[in-house]
């Protein structure tokens, strides 16, 4: 009887066939974006415009209702209003410079305002990312969040071996 032989698999590419996995979990227990706003308008508009961009979306209604989402997923993008009822963006942004969300988990945050300029908001640390002024024009905030859902996911894909 002849003997054939069995192949054998490069551990390279078990291991690349498993961080493909565990990126495919990941992307289950995780969103793109997290839309945080009270004017039910611009939550709405925002939220059909980036998933005609194909990003996955959730909406919350102030800072608590988004907090908690936070709690329960990873996003990639935070877009928060800071003026709202209940928690407002200030409250959601102490609590993730309080460590709330491990520092990996952490979204890019993208502070959605009326203010004029940066430096007249209270200090925000390194958590805020860019900050739209409000009325924002909807093209180039849909590029803004969907380049940095691109960025972060290059940033977070590890290299293959």
């Amino acid at each position: 009887m002849p003997v054939h032989p069995v192949p054998v698999r490069q551990p390279s590419i078990e291991r690349s066939r498993q961080l493909r996995w565990e990126r495919v979990m990941a992307l289950r227990e995780s969103k793109d974006v997290l839309v945080v706003d009270d004017d039910s308008g611009i939550r709405h508009l925002l939220c059909v415009a980036l998933i005609r961009q194909a990003l996955s979306v959730d909406v919350a209604v102030d800072g608590s209702d988004a907090l908690d989402r936070l709690k329960e997923k990873n996003y990639t993008v935070l877009v928060l209003d800071l003026m709202m009822p209940r928690v407002d963006g200030f409250g959601v942004l102490a609590a993730l410079n309080d460590g709330g969300i491990a520092k990996e988990n952490e979204p890019v945050v993208l502070v959605m305002t009326a203010f004029d300029a940066r430096h007249d908001l209270p200090i925000m640390a390194e958590t805020v990312h860019a900050i739209v002024r409000k009325p924002f024009d909807l093209p180039e905030m849909v590029d803004l969040v969907a380049g940095c859902v691109r960025t972060k996911r290059n940033h977070a894909s590890p290299s293959a071996d």
